[in-house]
């Protein structure tokens, strides 16, 4: 189960990166648009998919990652994630602005 515990995981942080994305561009095509039906529904299709993904990083990323749930994993497996999905080392350094864009913060859950 740990290559596919890997496989998950990243599978899980690429949709979140594309929900990111694809909100991204829903807004900027609604705020583009004339005001209508479209403009709103653009809108709030952006909306959803960026809040979504922001629940997505918070709740099943982040959340077991800073408790350790794939620690186990890469000492089994180190090449099956990259390094920065450990305990104490999730979204430090740089990384904060790519893991865990929050208030709170990621050491809070060691």
């Amino acid at each position: 189960p740990g290559e596919a515990d890997a496989r998950h995981l990243k599978k899980l942080v690429r949709l979140a990166q594309m929900l990111t994305v694809a909100g991204q561009v829903f807004l900027f095509v609604g705020v583009a648009l004339p005001f209508g039906l479209l403009t709103g529904f653009s809108c709030a299709t952006g909306a959803l998919f960026i809040s979504t993904s922001r629940c997505m990083r918070w709740t099943i990323i982040g959340h077991h990652v800073s408790h350790g749930g794939f620690d186990k994993l890469q000492r089994s497996h180190p090449e099956a994630l990259p390094k920065q999905y450990k305990r104490g080392v999730f979204a430090s350094g740089y990384r904060r602005m790519i893991d865990w864009l929050d208030w709170m913060l990621p050491g809070a859950w060691d």
